[in-house]
């Protein structure tokens, strides 16, 4: 799968918007703990480049309508929200017991010893077993092992075994497309011209 190469990742601003999909369009509400596929809690973000020169503009275009494919081409960009919440740890973490689905709390070890506020509320972090990315509502202390429980949001999609690799901070990677079949990029071709360009993309957390 395809990531976005991270010298695009040159942002000039980032917004994310966190959208429930609960209700079906024919208007029938679902319990997220009885139909996982009827329920879909996403992150939807909008990067905006910084201005480029012509030929970078033109590369980057070349690269989204070659892993776009409108809404059906899937690929990852990194977290570009690392910068404003970098974690205070940075060990491998790894869930320390089985977490069900549905679950919204993540006993977590390998933290490096005693430490306070591992990780900051708003951070974003994945499970090593499926794509979806979650957001971290309070601040885990870890005590003298290195154990601690990660509180988050929203709730579990899938099962996830015991030592399945927690990944945060530049290691979380968004999986998704793009939020319109129509792609909307203009360029200039004024000479000596720089634009930026804009990337909307909605997340896949279930594929």
């Amino acid at each position: 799968m395809a990531i976005l190469p991270s010298k695009f990742l040159a942002l000039s601003e980032c917004s994310f918007d966190s959208t429930d999909e609960t209700y079906q369009p024919n208007g029938t509400g679902y319990n997220r703990a009885t139909s996982k596929k009827a329920f879909s809690q996403v992150f939807d973000l909008e990067l905006v480049t910084k201005k480029l020169t012509m030929e970078t503009a033109f590369e980057l275009v070349a690269w989204l309508i070659d892993n776009t494919a409108g809404t059906h081409g899937i690929f990852q960009i990194e977290n570009p929200f690392n910068v404003l919440l970098p974690p205070l740890e940075t060990n491998a973490l790894v869930t320390r017991e089985a977490i069900s689905e549905s679950a919204k709390a993540a006993p977590a070890q390998n933290f490096t010893g005693l430490i306070v506020g591992a990780l900051k509320p708003g951070t974003f972090f994945n499970f090593g077993n499926h794509p979806k990315v979650y957001m971290v509502t309070n601040s885990p202390n870890a005590n003298a092992a290195g154990q601690g429980t990660i509180t988050f949001t929203p709730a579990c999609y899938e099962d996830v075994p015991a030592g399945t690799a927690i990944n945060y901070g530049a290691n979380c990677l968004f999986q998704g497309s793009s939020k319109a079949d129509v792609q909307s990029l203009t360029a200039s071709v004024a000479s000596g011209r720089r634009t930026p360009i804009v990337i909307p993309f909605k997340e896949r957390g279930d594929d």
